[in-house]
């Protein structure tokens, strides 16, 4: 389990994570689709006289842009978590600041694996497939393709080969 979402009233998890985030993404795009549809009325409107319909254009722009910059910031959290192969909740566990999640290249999550995330692999596509599945004409539509059953998860294979800091090679 990624985390439970009261947006979808469900918990996100390795069956259904691309889902959420195409779901997330694509309020992103429907609330910038809103708001430059309603953009050109805002701009003829005469506010020398106000009406009902006046009242409500500005409300509907208003909601569409307090609703695309959180699902910006939504986004680009999640697909930030993506490319390192993290979960929401491994991301809370860890106190891994907003600053190291989107300006590091390694996560510091365990002394004893090296300060690596071990399941961040080589490459941030190799992260983004884990999701989101190999097969690019299957990334844009909602439903799962995503690498593995579930329940064991690739480990990257430098992580393998050098040697942890503490004396103890096994991960408790």
């Amino acid at each position: 389990m990624d985390h439970h979402c009261p947006w979808i009233n469900n918990c996100v998890g390795w069956g259904n994570y691309k889902i959420f985030q195409l779901f997330i993404f694509y309020t992103l795009l429907l609330s910038l689709f809103v708001s430059l549809t309603i953009l050109p009325e805002i701009v003829e409107m005469d506010f020398k006289h106000t009406s009902t319909d006046m009242i409500q254009t500005i409300f509907f722009f208003a909601t569409a842009i307090i609703i695309f910059f959180l699902m910006l910031f939504l986004c680009g959290f999640h697909l930030n978590l993506t490319f390192l192969n993290m979960t929401t909740i491994e991301f809370y566990e860890k106190k891994t600041s907003f600053h190291t999640l989107f300006f590091k290249e390694k996560i510091q999550i365990d002394v004893r694996l090296g300060n690596l995330n071990p399941y961040q692999l080589s490459s941030k596509k190799k992260n983004f497939e884990q999701i989101f599945g190999t097969d690019v004409l299957f990334w844009c539509i909602p439903f799962p393709t995503s690498l593995g059953d579930g329940c064991s998860y690739p480990i990257d294979d430098n992580l393998l080969t050098s040697s942890p800091t503490s004396s103890s090679s096994t991960i408790e």
